[in-house]
């Protein structure tokens, strides 16, 4: 064999070594990104999911009691979901304002290890039925503590009906009432 030949197989060159550790470190680094990006999505899907379920839940409860316009889900769910009364100063102004609704309360709720704020209101469509809409923001400023009291953060200057409804739940029903 010549030996020209036998230098040119020994081996790979160092730069053909480091353009192969590139490649390697590109596709591990997307690897690595895409699972992130996919835990934050499965994250958020189970947020939205467990945002529809209690919203699915207030709405039923109170379409069983015909809309009521004195309903307390506290009373009504307490023993099943974890849910504590908000008192806040001027937010059914601003809430009558943007949408046109009654408010009949706004509530924290913990549910699966989760805190959502969750907002009641209703309006007569006509005189025989009562529209009932349920906003549950699954990404509020507060905090509900451990003892089932709730803390208030400093406002954020949004209304919780602001147009951001990726962070929102929105479920409106119809009830007949007599």
């Amino acid at each position: 064999m010549d030996t020209r030949q036998l230098k040119r197989s020994k081996g790979m060159s160092l730069i053909e070594v480091m353009i192969a550790i590139a490649v390697l470190a590109v596709v591990m680094v997307g690897s690595l990104m895409h699972r992130y990006y996919t835990t934050l999505d499965e994250k958020e899907a189970e947020e939205q999911t467990a945002a529809a379920r209690i919203a699915t839940l207030l709405c039923e409860s109170w379409r069983g009691v015909k809309g009521a316009e004195d309903y307390d889900p506290v009373a009504h769910l307490s023993p099943e979901l974890r849910i504590v009364l908000v008192t806040s100063t001027n937010t059914e102004s601003v809430y009558s304002k943007s949408i046109g609704f009654n408010l009949l309360g706004r509530y924290a709720v913990a549910l699966e290890g989760q805190k959502y704020h969750v907002g009641l209101a209703w309006k007569d469509v006509n005189t025989n039925l009562r529209a009932l809409r349920v906003v549950v923001n699954r990404k509020y400023f507060n905090r509900m503590l451990d003892d089932d009291t709730y803390q208030h953060a400093p406002e954020t200057g949004m209304s919780y009906d602001d147009d951001i409804d990726s962070d929102r739940f929105k479920l409106t029903t119809y009830v007949a009432i007599d």
